[in-house]
């Protein structure tokens, strides 16, 4: 299995590396784009949510 990972403020030269993963949530199923515009705009939203999901995993600790 390939999954993709953006790691917020994390600025290491880590390509062609191994790292390890936790997966914890899954944002979204895999999905085609009619167009790259529509792929930086699902980003966004992705991000977005992402946020608020370990926003609120802060507040409840």
């Amino acid at each position: 299995m390939k999954i993709e990972v953006h790691i917020f403020d994390f600025f290491e030269k880590i390509y062609g590396k191994k790292i390890d993963i936790l997966m914890i949530r899954i944002i979204r199923e895999e999905k085609k784009f009619n167009s790259i515009q529509e792929l930086k705009e699902q980003i966004c939203m992705d991000k977005i949510n992402i946020q608020k999901f370990f926003s609120c995993e802060k507040k409840n600790r």
